[in-house]
């Protein structure tokens, strides 16, 4: 039968004796290996004028044609006009007599174009960003950012997340999985369908910058300087560098008072010592607290003559004959700047001394832009790694459709479950073989993660095949991602997954450093959270500790692993596959195939023959000829109830607990897995989700549930069930909470709303705690016995007023709960409005009233939102309006109220 071939557009002469045999397959299921092409036998092509014009005269002297160098698009029909290749791939070479073809289609088209391609061949600009606290918080706005910050442990310096403050210096960005995939084929002309990417587990899929960057890293300190002298003249003294540590910078004068600044920027500087300050009276020495300060341009002036401003002032009211270090502070200086540093009596007067063995140190740092360059950072990701990382993670087969060009990824599911059918039973001549091994599958075939520790696999997990003999064990996906590491942390109030990207390092001098750690990737999502939702009760505080800056924000995006361990993944994507690997049959058999059944020809389909009595994917058509019977592989689909698919993955879920009377609990919880014959499964009990307590005559053979426990003298806020031959642990189990949710003032006393989740049992008490800081805190004389049956609150606490801080939380020490920290007192700032000048109005309120009532509030301002001033403004009004004269802290970015009294701080408001 004759075929009509046509290559770049033309149509080529054939003999009509020439048999062109195609063969059609699909890979072995979720892999992109070339064997997907389809591909025809080598055949020839007779040198006529004509093929030799298309050919652009190859093999003729003088020709520099590129055609055995490029694609030469090519359609195969048939005499009647069925088309078994649209737009094809034709390799050609010369053969003597002949032109040799061979025709390929498919996916070969992908696998060309993203042949040793990178994602440096991908625009990536719109993700290159500078991190800072603003570019941090930003990314948590709106729902479709390229890049986000995911709040996690990295392995760096995180901040007291406890407290709900959050150092952004130790963070990286994760960009958006979904947004890679469609700049794949944006830049490569590419169209991807399927349905696995309209799921969530596909949206909320983030991957990490691959190496820790931090502020730090890239910010040199350029100079350190421990021995220090002062040379007094007049009210001041200047600091006096005798030996410097380190200097990248040069002083400006012989005596080294001013630094000679080399490059415009922020600049900070770190101050720390112990200074013997004193005035004479008499033949008395009175100790005097002093000032610390800065000056720009001022050498050659006389340390007496050098003027002292708000704005300059580094730190004020330093105690003498103490140790002190002041907060970093932040300046900018430009390129040829000098800057000196002074000390002045608090009441500045010539009477004043310091003693030469009085000891500081000075380091400053050059903060320098912490650019996040995406662009180089995934460089070395190839396009094809990453797209069999999808392919992977979700148990894709990709198949092309021929005539749009459009790659459809199905899932096993979608292949093996739900695929439409068509019956072959008519094209069925016979059997050639069976076989009973499928693929290169092991009895074991494992799914691994890259580890930080190369000897762990706890990530890992296998799809087993019930078959002596096939090879024991193989690696069938060996994944470029990295997993979390096994032991969790608490991280924002939740046991959380740590994601290393630096490497805690302690030198002999027990000085703490973090190693910046490269080429790792993490797969992490990304779940918003408000700070309600994660237990607190005020705004988050995102800042940099290097920059100075800060924020407050009431929602962020905090890490998620789930469902992403290899056992998951395999439970979630895979299981559909045991409808071939459990007891697999792969058939090779004789069909009668029509022109019409290649040319339309479908991978997805699931083809039912009668004569086999089962269902079948064709996994390979081999050199079908019109006209001739045709070797078919298929691979037998088990249809109907699906068995269990082998693997090692194990989880033990608690469902639900119900709490009984006498401490005992009645818990329902199911397992994944039958444990190994004898095993018992145990119950522990934790106060903290850290350190667990095994419950007394526990252990259980019930396997399904429930099981009722006694908890009499132990923790009870958390629970979990431990397989301990297998080493499987459920997640912990909240049973028992204490919620504050309200307080208000009465007086000098507070009216407390609470919930417990639960009943004490006599003679469990309940004790009230207060803090400053919602981190130290302090008993009080309160408390609920149980035998009051008081546990549904609310409760009076007499006057509260008398304890200062404003934090308050409740303790159960019998059961080991703990309450919400409750912000009970607190100032907030609503607006601040600019009415003139340097002059501002300020509203605020106060949810409680301040003893004595006659405590003034302070307002404060700040250059950089670390290091604060005391503005010389008070007001005694606790709720309302208050004006504030900011003349001398002109170019001020940030303002508070302070309580002094009781140490209670507003909100930070930037001006």
């Amino acid at each position: 039968m004759s075929l009509l071939l046509y290559i770049n557009g033309q149509l080529t002469d054939l003999d009509s004796k020439q048999h062109i045999a195609q063969t059609k397959q699909i890979n072995d299921l979720n892999s992109i290996s070339n064997r997907q092409s389809n591909y025809t036998n080598r055949f020839k092509l007779p040198k006529t004028a004509n093929n030799i014009k298309i050919m652009g005269f190859l093999s003729l002297p003088g020709s520099n044609t590129t055609t055995p160098y490029q694609k030469n698009e090519c359609f195969l029909y048939s005499e009647s006009g069925e088309c078994f290749v649209y737009k094809g791939w034709a390799k050609i070479t010369d053969a003597g007599d002949n032109f040799d073809v061979v025709i390929y289609d498919g996916i070969i088209d992908l696998q060309k174009i993203i042949e040793n391609k990178k994602f440096s061949d991908i625009d990536l600009s719109e993700l290159n960003h500078t991190k800072n606290v603003a570019t941090v918080t930003q990314s948590w706005v709106g729902t479709d950012a390229p890049y986000r910050y995911i709040l996690a442990d990295y392995g760096g310096k995180t901040g007291k997340t406890y407290l709900g403050e959050v150092n952004i210096d130790y963070l990286v960005p994760s960009v958006s999985v979904s947004y890679l995939w469609d700049k794949i084929q944006e830049q490569f002309g590419l169209t991807f369908t399927g349905s696995v990417f309209e799921t969530e587990y596909f949206k909320n899929l983030w991957m990490t910058f691959p190496k820790g960057v931090s502020i730090e890293d890239n910010s040199p300190v350029l100079y350190e300087c421990d021995d220090n002298s002062f040379a007094r003249n007049g009210a001041n003294h200047y600091i006096k560098c005798n030996s410097a540590v380190t200097n990248e910078l040069e002083f400006a004068d012989e005596e080294q008072f001013h630094l000679q600044i080399e490059e415009t920027g922020l600049y900070r500087i770190d101050i720390s010592g112990n200074i013997n300050a004193y005035s004479y009276t008499g033949t008395s020495v009175t100790p005097y607290p002093f000032k610390i300060f800065y000056a720009k341009n001022v050498q050659g002036t006389p340390a007496g003559n050098v003027p002292v401003y708000n704005y300059s002032t580094i730190q004020n009211n330093i105690a003498p004959n103490s140790d002190f270090t002041i907060p970093p502070f932040l300046v900018n200086l430009n390129a040829n700047d000098t800057l000196a540093l002074l000390i002045q009596r608090v009441n500045p007067t010539s009477n004043f001394h310091i003693d030469n063995n009085s000891a500081v140190t000075v380091s400053i740092t050059k903060l320098n832009d912490t650019n996040i360059d995406f662009s180089n950072g995934l460089s070395e990701f190839s396009i094809k790694d990453f797209i069999k990382e999808i392919v992977h993670r979700f148990a894709l087969t990709m198949v092309k459709n021929s005539y749009t060009g459009v790659y459809n990824f199905i899932t096993l599911e979608e292949q093996l479950q739900n695929a439409p059918t068509a019956d072959w039973s008519d094209k069925y001549i016979s059997i050639e073989n069976e076989n009973y091994i499928y693929g290169q599958y092991a009895q074991q075939n494992f799914f691994r993660y890259q580890y930080n520790d190369k000897e762990s696999d706890y990530n890992d997990s296998y799809i087993g095949i019930d078959n002596v003999n096939i090879t024991p064990k193989r690696d069938v996906i060996k994944s470029k991602i990295y997993s979390p590491q096994q032991n969790n942390v608490v991280y924002l109030n939740e046991f959380s997954h740590r994601y290393n990207l630096w490497e805690k390092e302690i030198d002999d001098d027990d000085q703490v450093s973090y190693k910046s750690l490269d080429k790792r990737f993490y797969f992490l999502r990304a779940n918003t959270a408000s700070y309600g939702d994660l237990g607190f009760n005020a705004p988050f505080s995102i800042y940099s500790d290097k920059l100075t800056e800060s924020t407050t924000v009431s929602s962020i995006y905090k890490e998620s692993f789930y469902r992403l361990s290899f056992g998951e993944i395999i439970q979630d994507y895979y299981s559909p596959l045991s409808r071939i690997l459990s007891h697999s049959v792969i058939v090779n058999a004789k069909l009668w195939l029509t022109e019409t059944d290649i040319a339309n020809f479908d991978f997805i389909k699931l083809y039912y023959i009668e004569q086999l009595g089962s269902y079948f994917i064709v996994n390979k058509i081999t050199n079908y000829v019109p006209g001739k019977s045709t070797k078919v592989e298929l691979i037998k689909v088990i249809y109907g109830e699906a068995p269990n698919l082998i693997s090692d993955y194990k989880e033990i879920k608690i469902t639900n607990v119900n709490i009984l009377e006498n401490n005992n609990y009645e818990v329902e919880y199911e397992l994944s897995y039958t444990p190994q014959y004898g095993s018992s499964l145990k119950f522990e009990s934790s106060s903290n989700t850290i350190n667990w307590e095994e419950a007394d005559d526990s252990a259980t053979l019930n396997y399904n549930g429930p099981v009722t426990i006694n908890l009499s003298g132990q923790s009870s806020a958390y629970i979990r069930i431990k397989d301990n031959v297998s080493s499987v642990y459920s997640e912990p189990y909240k049973i028992k909470d204490i919620t504050i949710t309200n307080a208000t003032q009465q007086d000098n006393d507070y009216l407390i709303d609470y919930d417990l989740s639960y009943a004490p049992q006599y003679p469990d008490v309940i004790n009230f705690q207060i803090s400053t800081d919602g981190v130290n805190w302090s008993e009080t004389d309160f408390g609920i016995v149980s035998q009051t049956s008081d546990y549904s609150g609310p409760l009076v606490l007499e006057n509260l007023n008398a304890y200062d801080g404003g934090y308050l939380r409740m303790i159960d020490i019998s059961n080991g709960v703990t309450s919400n920290s409750y912000n009970f007192r607190k100032i907030t700032i609503t607006d601040v409005q600019n009415t003139s000048n340097n002059l501002y109005q300020i509203t605020y309120n106060s949810n409680y009233t301040p003893s004595p009532v006659t405590t003034a509030y302070r307002i404060e301002v700040s250059f950089n939102g670390y290091t604060w001033y005391d503005s010389d403004n008070a007001t005694m009004s606790h709720n309302g309006t208050t004006p504030v004269n900011l003349s001398d802290f002109n170019g001020a970015n940030y303002i508070r109220i302070k309580n002094n009294i009781s140490e209670i701080t507003s909100n930070v408001f930037t001006l």
